[in-house]
């Protein structure tokens, strides 16, 4: 359901002509979340010839060429974050999270991958994206390397002043809470309905620090405060 937004995704293709906007259940402890990053998901791949390891001449190493695109993919991260920021979500940010290469320690590896975990801004498009990194690495780097698009969800971008939004801040004043619209890094549900052009704010009760934890919770008073901000919301709806 979260991992890869399937019924959010089915919504969207079903019945996505019929909305005009979306709510997104979230822990937001009342806020409503108008902005936030998407994700575009790479891995990269270095090719060698494996043999073993006793006479590496004979052979190619495939993890050294990794270890300088990882270098270089570095080199590519911190660029980034020079660029023009989003006024709200400042600038996108890019991460090597895994590495993997061979499989035993006397034989030269013919292969060696790396993942990618980058955050992008509103406006940009998962395959332009990757191409984007292919073509710094080609500049770069002699080796040849593969980059391939695992995944992406979209950026999300709402206009804080859309009347949708007012009434999500409506309703979770009336609970006694301070709600202000944000914007966050993480991706949600959102996503799913970006190709559609309508608002699609995040809102819900609870702790969004406590999301995705071992001991994950949520308060008996900011679920009472949620059940009756989503009552007054609704019953508001048919006004928009």
């Amino acid at each position: 359901e979260e991992y890869d937004m399937a019924g959010s995704k089915y919504c969207a293709t079903r019945i996505g002509s019929q909305l005009s906007g979306v709510v997104i259940g979230e822990p937001t402890e009342l806020n409503v979340i108008v902005a936030h990053k998407g994700v575009v998901r790479l891995s990269l791949t270095s090719r060698g010839i494996s043999g073993h390891s006793s006479m590496p001449h004979h052979f190619q190493n495939a993890i050294y060429p990794m270890a300088r695109t990882v270098t270089t993919v570095k080199e590519f991260a911190d660029e980034l974050t020079q660029r023009p920021a989003h006024p709200k979500l400042g600038t996108e940010t890019l991460s090597v999270t895994i590495v993997n290469g061979g499989y035993q320690i006397n034989i030269i590896p013919e292969s060696c991958q790396a993942q990618i975990d980058w955050r992008i801004l509103p406006g940009r498009t998962p395959r332009a994206c990757r191409d984007e990194l292919a073509q710094y690495l080609a500049d770069k780097i002699t080796e040849s390397i593969e980059v391939e698009l695992l995944n992406a969800y979209e950026p999300m971008d709402t206009p804080p002043d859309h009347d949708l939004v007012k009434a999500l801040l409506t309703a979770a004043q009336k609970t006694g809470a301070q709600s202000t619209t944000q914007a966050v890094a993480y991706a949600t549900d959102a996503s799913a309905f970006n190709t559609l052009s309508v608002p699609t704010p995040i809102f819900g009760p609870g702790q969004p620090n406590k999301a995705h934890t071992r001991d994950e919770y949520i308060e008996i008073d900011q679920l009472e405060k949620g059940l009756f901000a989503y009552k007054s919301f609704l019953e508001n709806a048919g006004r928009l």
